[in-house]
């Protein structure tokens, strides 16, 4: 009898300990309390093996799915670094055609400027041709 119920005791405190094996039974065929007490841990076993192969599943599972998220998030992090840079690049491009775009505007408007006082100096000039012509014309009409 004490050996079948350290046998007992050996069964539970491996699974208490958490390392027991749930494919293994404790053996004792007797039908006093230590077997039927035997025939209870068995059906306890029985109920927890399931259970626990399940929830190892479910890790397994668990771990590939992080294993997913790990590769998408980095396939995901290394297109928005190459975006981050596109955008950069057109950034700078479009600084550098800005600087452009204000030289070219200066030299424009140093033309239309450039224009304007030739004008200006045509329109005087003319103004004074237009005199000296008017002032021959009466010299003319005089003589």
């Amino acid at each position: 009898m004490v050996n079948r119920l350290r046998l007992l005791i050996g069964a539970l405190g491996e699974l208490a300990a958490g390392e027991g094996d749930l494919t293994r039974r404790v053996e004792m065929r007797s039908s006093d309390e230590l077997g039927e007490m035997a025939g209870v841990v068995n059906g306890f076993v029985a109920r927890l093996q399931p259970i626990m192969r399940e929830a190892s599943q479910v890790a397994q599972r668990t771990d590939t799915e992080i294993a997913g998220l790990g590769r998408r998030s980095a396939a995901a992090e290394a297109a928005t670094a190459r975006q981050c840079d596109e955008v950069a690049g057109s950034l700078q491009a479009l600084a550098q055609m800005t600087q452009q775009l204000r030289g070219l505007v200066g030299e424009v408007q140093g033309g239309v400027e450039a224009v304007a006082a030739a004008s200006s100096q045509m329109a005087q000039d003319n103004s004074d041709l237009s005199d000296r012509t008017a002032h021959a014309a009466e010299q003319l009409k005089a003589t």
